[in-house]
């Protein structure tokens, strides 16, 4: 995400080049792997033995295959830098800080920088962090 986020602060970031960024950044991870065309218009990941389905064209060029604990899941980051680049609504935010669910408004503090200047995935990644601390906290208290 911290990739995604970098891409998106470039005056010309494209998901191409994003996609091409992750290639060459984890090209030696076991739990990565770039798919090829092969024979019959199917996309391959060597590295897991699977096929998928070809997207055609520029959508081949942004896919990427990561090995997650339940198997293998093909991305494609098409319009991902767009989508990205989009705010989190404020009335959302606040709607979820006010609610009387107290994991849920711990997740969204009002003091969250402001979400019209916040990518959507650097909103995502404080919200991971807030979520672990507090169940970091809460197994601290229950040991």
């Amino acid at each position: 995400l911290s990739r995604l986020d970098d891409e998106c602060s470039v005056p010309k970031g494209s998901d191409e080049a994003y996609v091409e960024k992750l290639h060459k950044a984890f090209k030696e991870n076991p739990l990565y792997d770039t798919p090829k065309r092969a024979k019959g218009g199917v996309l391959v990941a060597p590295k897991f033995e699977l096929n998928f389905p070809s997207h055609g064209g520029n959508l081949d060029r942004l896919g990427f295959v990561v090995k997650h604990f339940a198997g293998p899941v093909m991305y494609t980051a098409h319009q991902w830098l767009d989508k990205n680049r989009g705010s989190m609504n404020v009335d959302m935010i606040q709607m979820l800080t006010a609610t009387s669910n107290a994991l849920i408004s711990t997740m969204f503090p009002l003091t969250m920088a402001d979400p019209k200047k916040s990518t959507v995935s650097s909103v995502f990644r404080k919200s991971l962090r807030d979520l672990s601390s507090t169940m970091l906290q809460v197994l601290k208290r229950n040991l």
